[in-house]
């Protein structure tokens, strides 16, 4: 077997030589960026504890959070039971510790932030059913205050008016009162017994009844005085809606008192 040519050995040489010279170099730098840089790194390092942020509600330029040792991170989310601004977790927790270089290297704070009671836009509601614009409210959070208010124009339970106004922004928690239309109600009254009474007594029983006595008619009764009522309609005991019409028949008299009168006419 022939034996290697000696150009070939010598090359083999020069790069084991190169490949330890890079090696040596890498071995130096790093030699130097640890006895250097790192030693300076952590001796411009200080220690933080992070201070005790839940419940508390934050200014702008909190002295607490000085941007060269803290990056605060903000999270927002609805809560009713705080007010808006109030810190309602924190990450890392009160009193852990961190070292950091101070305007190079500050620390992520976490806060999540209460902005209060969830908000939300009064919708178009007059108009519109006062049970269902009822339930979407209660939905949201808002206490629902009804009003009552007699309208012939419009169908019962219809909303008339919301206060506050359509459009205005509430909170979770807040009153919103709506006025509803009612059924026109009328007062009903027992219609009196006028029959056999004389016309002025019957209809001064039917005006203070709450009745409004019409034109009359007049019919011939050998049984019934002139001038008395002979038959009303309606009957008398019957419940009617106050201020109805009674309609009265008022005796003449017989025939022979009306021909007396001619007479005497004559």
């Amino acid at each position: 077997m022939r034996s290697p040519k000696p150009y070939g050995r010598r090359l083999c040489r020069a790069l084991l030589v190169c490949i330890f010279f890079l090696f040596s170099i890498g071995a130096l730098v790093s030699t130097y960026l640890f006895a250097t840089y790192l030693p300076r790194r952590d001796q411009d390092s200080i220690e933080i504890t992070f201070p005790a942020l839940v419940g508390e509600v934050l200014t702008d330029n909190d002295e607490r959070l000085p941007p060269d040792l803290y990056e605060v991170v903000y999270d927002y989310r609805a809560d009713k039971a705080t007010a808006p601004g109030t810190v309602l977790s924190q990450d890392p927790p009160p009193a852990s510790r961190r070292r950091v270089v101070p305007g190079r290297a500050p620390c992520t704070l976490r806060l999540t932030v209460s902005t209060g009671a969830a908000q939300y836009t009064l919708p178009p509601m007059i108009g519109k059913s006062g049970k269902e614009a009822t339930l979407q409210l209660q939905a949201q959070g808002l206490i629902v205050h009804t009003e009552e208010q007699t309208r012939s124009d419009l169908s019962p339970g219809q909303i008339i008016a919301v206060e506050p106004a359509e459009g205005t922004i509430v909170r979770e928690g807040e009153v919103v009162t709506l006025t509803i239309s009612r059924a026109l109600t009328r007062k009903t009254v027992r219609v009196p017994d006028v029959v056999g009474s004389e016309q002025a007594l019957a209809n001064n029983a039917l005006v203070l009844r709450g009745l409004k006595p019409d034109a009359p008619e007049y019919e011939y009764s050998s049984s019934v005085p002139m001038g008395c009522v002979i038959s009303q309609r309606p009957l008398s005991g019957t419940l009617v809606p106050a201020g109805s019409a009674a309609h009265l028949v008022i005796s003449r008299g017989g025939l022979e008192e009306e021909e007396m009168i001619l007479e005497n006419e004559e």
